[in-house]
């Protein structure tokens, strides 16, 4: 099921609001937004937003782990960081369980 794009990119823009207000509690190098389906006018909203915010397409959408392979470019075999992976449709997750979650990990 697709969502309706305007409710799509609210649901993203409020994830990434919890992201940036939240940013000093964590050391942040980087925030990729993956898109796919309209995704010229998901990256044109949501880029107004942030504009330290990286998109990748994902040419198919064929699930979360093609669209975690799409942003393996992105990072270098020796990467020794932690990776949060947020899907966009799912707006109830806490940031701040996420950061307590990968502290305590």
């Amino acid at each position: 099921m697709k969502l309706s794009i305007s409710l799509a990119v609210s649901l993203i823009l409020y994830i990434l609001e919890n992201i940036f207000s939240n940013k000093s509690q964590f050391n942040l190098d980087k925030v990729i937004v993956v898109t796919g389906y309209k995704a010229e006018l998901v990256e044109n909203i949501v880029k107004n937003y942030n504009n330290q915010i990286k998109f990748i397409r994902q040419d198919r959408q064929l699930g979360t782990a093609n669209a975690v392979m799409a942003v393996k470019q992105e990072f270098k075999s020796d990467y020794e960081g932690s990776l949060a992976i947020l899907c966009g449709d799912a707006p109830l997750i806490n940031i701040v369980q996420i950061i307590d979650f990968i502290e305590n990990k």
